[in-house]
C-alpha cells in the first residue's frame, strides 16, 4: 500500500498536534501546596487523634477540592486504624495502636493536584514506676586477716531495670584505696585492717528512683594458734647403752616457722 505523500504530511501534523495538546494539558496543571500538619505522638490510653489538611492556594469561587486519606504503613500485626472523614479534609483516626502510622493526603482541584505525609507514633502507656530495692548479700560477715570480704548487690530487685550502683564506706578504718571499685554489682575488700566497717550501697532505676542498704564487716586480727610439739613415745635403754636420738620432727604449727629447744628434766 502506497501513501500520497499528502496523506503522511497531514498525519504527522495531527500527531504533532495531538502530542503538543498533551503537553499542554499536563504544563495546565497547578501544584498545590498541601500541609497535614507537624507529626503527631500520642501516649496511651489515648488512642485518637484528628489530622486537617491545609491547601494553598485555596479553591477558586465556585471551585470544591476533594480530599483522599491514605494509611501507607501501620504498627506491625496491627489492623488498618479506623478512619473517619477518609473524603474531607479532616481525618478522624482512632482505635490506634502502640507504633508507627504514616498517613498520605491527596488533594485534587480543577487541574490542580497536591499531596503531603504526616506520621502518628503511639507510644506505650506510662509506667507506675516502683522504687528498686537495694540488697546486700551478707548483711554481715567477720574475716580474718589475711582474708578479702566480698560484699554482693547483685540481689538488689527492681521492677523495671537497675541502671547503677554506688558503695560507700560509712565508718570503718579502710584508707582511701584508689583502685577500688565502688560503681560494680559487687565491691571486693581487700588489704583491710582490723576494725569494724559499714558499708552503704545505693542503687539507681531506670525513672531515677534510688534505695539504700548497709552492711557490716568486722575485720579481726589473723588467727595464731599454739605449735603442738612431739618428741616422740617415751624410749627405754638398758646400759651400757647410754645414748639415744630424740625427733621433734613431728612437732607442728599452723604457721609452719618453729625453732626447737631441748631441756633436761632429771628425776
Amino acid at each position: 500500500m502506497t501513501w500520497l505523500p499528502e496523506v503522511c504530511i497531514l498525519l504527522v501534523c495531527v500527531y504533532f498536534s495531538l502530542l503538543a495538546h498533551c503537553f499542554e494539558n499536563v504544563a495546565d496543571v497547578t501544584k498545590l501546596t498541601v500541609s497535614a500538619g507537624t507529626n503527631k505522638t500520642l501516649q496511651l490510653p489515648e488512642n485518637s487523634v484528628s489530622l486537617t489538611a491545609y491547601v494553598i492556594p485555596a479553591p477558586e469561587t465556585g471551585e470544591t477540592y476533594t480530599y483522599e486519606w491514605q494509611a501507607l504503613e501501620v504498627p506491625q500485626n496491627a489492623e488498618t486504624a479506623k478512619m473517619d472523614g477518609k473524603n474531607t479534609n479532616t481525618l478522624h483516626l482512632s482505635d490506634l495502636v502502640v507504633g508507627l502510622y504514616v498517613i498520605k493526603i491527596k488533594v485534587t482541584g480543577n487541574n490542580k493536584f497536591g499531596e503531603a505525609v504526616i506520621n502518628v507514633t503511639v507510644l506505650p502507656p506510662k509506667r507506675n514506676n516502683q522504687p528498686p530495692q537495694a540488697i546486700i548479700v551478707p548483711s554481715f560477715q567477720e574475716v580474718y586477716l589475711p582474708n578479702s570480704a566480698i560484699l554482693e548487690g547483685s540481689n538488689s530487685k527492681d521492677d523495671d531495670k537497675i541502671v547503677s550502683y554506688k558503695w560507700e564506706e560509712v565508718s570503718g578504718p579502710l584508707k582511701q584505696d584508689d583502685n577500688l571499685i565502688l560503681t560494680e554489682q559487687m565491691l571486693t575488700l581487700k588489704d583491710m585492717v582490723p576494725g569494724n566497717y559499714t558499708f552503704r550501697l545505693t542503687v539507681t532505676d531506670t525513672d531515677g528512683a534510688t534505695s539504700s542498704a548497709q552492711a557490716n564487716v568486722t575485720v579481726k586480727k589473723e588467727k595464731d594458734y599454739p605449735p603442738k610439739a612431739d618428741a616422740g613415745s617415751d624410749v627405754v635403754i638398758h646400759l651400757p647403752q647410754t645414748s639415744l636420738n630424740l625427733s621433734g620432727i613431728k612437732s607442728s604449727d599452723d604457721k609452719g616457722n618453729l625453732t626447737y629447744e631441748w631441756i633436761n628434766f632429771w628425776r
